[in-house]
């Protein structure tokens, strides 16, 4: 049997901060800081992979190497109950959950009054956060008050008025939440549709009509009184899915996307309380902003999601750190129709030791997407051998998206092109074509410019080249004008596009790439 990796995977998944105060509870419970479960920690933490065989290797002198399964799962355990304890005080739902155990405590000791006073505190802060499950189990706590009474009355009207009240209160909320639950049910509807589009629809405009009549729901009218700040999220939240994923109307989605920010930052409040909120909703800000070419706008909140932790307090977790990955993953597709060296070069810097800060926790969406970004700014600034190294380092990662590792071959073998490596260039392309067997309108793109990379290899002038480039860009331009007029955009500022033209022109190839971007922004802006 494999040795299970749990918790290997859950120590990776620790910030540094979450890492030390484990340590410290770890030596507070055990009375020392030599324990074996903190050699095991940081003999695991070490780990890249996980590898047990080296473990009882190292630990085969220990009592607990005879039984490790069972010894690593104590030490899961211990895990997972000193993250607890750190989140109670950095997560107002965390903490809300604690006070009301800490409440039934009270009661249970017959300590009704202390037990009121606290209640009252606790719900006006789950009012604050709408944490609904709380403010329910907060209105039943003051019934079985209402009921002990343990010799004294504590509330502040009679008892008629205060079952009145609870029960009032008890429906309101019970009637938000279900709202709520309402909105989330359609929200997972029309994110898994959109995730899952090429099985669940035949067409464009089959996947446009379903969306059309899941948006008639009276609670998505633009008319509906809101009666929770988290049902307004999730309205904005959809109509964002709805606007970018099923209309390609990229400009109504960027503006509820801004009128969630702006929402957030006219009461930070909010953004403490909901961190992750506003982050999620500033990359949809900078999302819909690079789809209608606002770069300024889109770089502005690649900046904002970096530092809103740190002005807003923000409590560091692996969700909240995945955002400052995302933003150099957003920020670098800015850039590479920017086309501006400076900017770039400091981009790439900066974003490869992002991928390095945050390596545990396997974001591979948001590291594809980085490195892709720093390869094709490494060519257009003719940084030719180093872009070689970055494609030969994660060309054969297997966690990454096939389109993505399509995308680093194609610099590889278009750097090597510009190198004059003809023979490796020969050997690339050879390789690609045989590797290209699904029939994806996308692929069969990457099958024609590899098909042309391999006659290129064996040229023998420059006229030859000029040739093959010219037939290529035939192909790929009868072979696109059957494609949704969004996709044929994304294409025509394709890398193998825009440098097949910037060599028939003999015209730099970034110089190009700015002709290429400025038709499509004037494309998006038209339509």
């Amino acid at each position: 049997m494999t040795p299970s990796t749990d918790l290997h995977e859950l120590i990776h998944s620790l910030t540094k901060m979450e890492k030390r105060y484990f340590k410290l509870y770890a030596a507070r419970t055990s009375g020392t800081k030599q324990t074996s479960v903190l050699k095991v920690f940081d003999a695991i933490a070490k780990q890249k992979e996980y590898d047990e065989k080296a473990l009882l290797g190292k630990f085969k002198n220990e009592s607990f190497a005879s039984n490790f399964p069972a010894y690593k799962n104590h030490i899961y355990t211990v895990v997972l109950r000193a993250i607890a304890h750190y989140r109670e005080s950095s997560s107002p739902t965390d903490s809300i959950t604690t006070q009301l155990r800490q409440v039934k405590i009270l009661m249970e000791n017959n300590l009704h009054k202390q037990a009121h006073k606290l209640n009252q505190r606790i719900r006006s802060k789950a009012i604050e956060v709408e944490d609904f499950a709380a403010i329910v189990e907060s209105l039943e706590i003051d019934r079985k008050i209402l009921i002990a009474r343990s010799g004294e009355y504590l509330f502040d009207a009679p008892s008629d008025v205060v079952i009145s009240r609870i029960m009032t209160m008890s429906q309101s909320v019970l009637d938000q939440w279900q709202r709520v639950l309402e909105m989330q049910k359609i929200q997972t509807i029309l994110f898994d549709a959109h995730l899952n589009f090429i099985t669940k629809f035949a067409t464009w405009e089959e996947a446009e009509k379903w969306a059309e009549e899941m948006m008639r729901h009276p609670f998505l009218s633009p008319s509906t009184t809101h009666q929770s700040y988290t049902e307004f999220t999730l309205f904005h939240y959809i109509h964002f899915v709805y606007e970018t994923q099923f209309r390609s109307n990229f400009s109504e989605g960027f503006r509820h996307a801004m009128i969630m920010v702006k929402e957030y930052e006219n009461e930070p409040k909010r953004i403490i309380a909901d961190g992750l909120g506003y982050l999620r909703a500033c990359s949809w800000v900078v999302t819909a902003a690079i789809w209608i070419y606002q770069d300024d706008v889109a770089l502005e909140y690649t900046h904002i999601m970096r530092n809103a932790p740190e002005k807003y307090h923000i409590p560091l977790t692996a969700d909240v750190n995945r955002f400052d990955l995302q933003s150099f993953a957003l920020e670098g597709t800015i850039l590479t129709g920017k086309f501006m060296d400076k900017i770039a070069g400091e981009f790439i810097h900066k974003a490869l030791n992002a991928l390095e800060k945050w390596q545990d926790l396997k974001r591979y969406h948001e590291e594809e997407q980085i490195l892709t970004a720093c390869i094709q700014l490494l060519f257009e600034m003719e940084r030719y051998q180093e872009c070689i190294t970055l494609c030969n380092r994660y060309i054969n990662s297997k966690e990454y998206a096939q389109k993505h590792r399509a995308v680093i071959k194609i610099y590889l073998a278009l750097a090597h092109f510009e190198l004059g490596n003809m023979e490796i260039l020969s050997s690339i392309s050879r390789s690609a074509v045989r590797q290209i067997k699904e029939t994806s309108p996308l692929r069969e793109l990457e099958r024609l410019f590899f098909l042309c990379m391999q006659r290129i290899s064996t040229s023998d002038s420059k006229q030859t080249i000029q040739k093959h480039i010219q037939s290529f860009l035939l192909q790929f331009t009868e072979h696109n004008s059957n494609q949704p007029s969004q996709q044929q955009i994304d294409v025509y500022t394709s890398v193998h596009y825009i440098w097949a033209n910037a060599h028939l022109k003999g015209i730099p190839y970034k110089e190009e790439g700015l002709i290429q971007h400025e038709a499509a922004k004037n494309k998006v802006q038209g339509d």
